[in-house]
């Protein structure tokens, strides 16, 4: 075999180890860690992303107990950092750390090389995002699945057979198709979804940094907020104003950062939880005023 064949040969097996590895890094029964690294392109129309490693996805599920590391590496052009804005957080720690917290890692978005692990003790959503606000669309979603309940052993008794019953799939999602624009102008927060059935809670709810607004302390504050109880299925538009004190904000700084957590749930479908991040600027010669 030649040397052109035999690197063929060699770059096919390297491509299918490539292949394999996001896919054991989302099976929830799979102990091996997860890394997520930080990819970003600086010319013009720049994109920042957080992705799973060796993939273009930002979600993962991973089981309990599993650990997730974050590499910022040497390449990128900004300054990044991780911060968990769930209601679940995990215990993370940068590599020159000792002391693991549910801190933003680290504190503050920071250039050049850096890398940190975090650790997933319970089941539940874990949602993160950068926050440098230039990057809205820095954020990523970790699924840590429950272990599977155990079984009780039961001795062997005669039975007669069971009668067969029909098989049913997993249950609808109450929501898809959650669409929220990147980049909006006013001080209303606007974006789509399709219903899965009617009668869905829908459950909006917009956050912003404390800092941006000037309250003290750290991490994100509500600032806009639209339920309906009971949504008909099919395309659902929304708009959500912003409050008073967020309306302020955007009039002084012209732009404004915020996360926006779309919730839906309803009888025998599958809830459904989405974080998506806006970047919102004063619309010219308009009053911010919602209507």
């Amino acid at each position: 075999m030649g040397s052109t064949s035999r690197s063929m040969v060699g770059f096919a097996v390297v491509g299918a180890l490539l292949l394999a590895v996001p896919a054991l890094a989302q099976n929830p029964a799979n102990p091996d860690p997860v890394s997520y690294t930080a990819f970003d392109t600086p010319a013009s129309g720049a994109v920042f992303r957080w992705y799973v490693t060796g993939t273009t996805t930002s979600e993962v599920t991973i089981a309990a107990h599993g650990t997730v590391t974050f590499n910022n590496p040497a390449s990128t052009s900004r300054a990044h950092n991780v911060d968990f804005v769930s209601d679940q957080k995990p215990q993370c720690k940068l590599s020159t750390d000792t002391a693991a917290s549910t801190a933003p890692m680290p504190p503050t978005p920071t250039g050049g090389q850096w890398s940190g692990t975090c650790v997933f003790d319970e089941p539940g959503t874990y949602r993160f995002v950068c926050d440098n606000p230039f990057h809205p669309s820095m954020t990523g979603t970790i699924t840590v699945a429950a272990p599977p309940a155990a079984t009780p052993t039961a001795p062997p008794q005669a039975t007669p057979s069971p009668t067969p019953q029909p098989t049913t799939g997993a249950p609808p999602a109450a929501a898809t198709a959650i669409t929220v624009k990147h980049h909006q102008a006013g001080s209303r927060v606007k974006g789509s979804l399709m219903v899965g059935r009617t009668g869905t809670r829908i459950e909006i709810v917009l956050l912003s940094r404390r800092a941006v607004l000037g309250l003290p302390g750290r991490g994100r504050v509500r600032v806009g907020r639209s339920v309906v109880t009971a949504a008909a299925a099919g395309e659902m538009r929304f708009s959500v104003a912003l409050n008073a004190r967020a309306r302020r904000a955007l009039r002084a700084r012209k732009t404004l950062r915020v996360l926006v957590r779309v919730k839906a749930s309803a009888p025998t479908t599958a809830s459904v939880e989405r974080l998506r991040a806006v970047r919102l600027t004063r619309a010219p010669g308009r009053s911010q005023n919602p209507r």
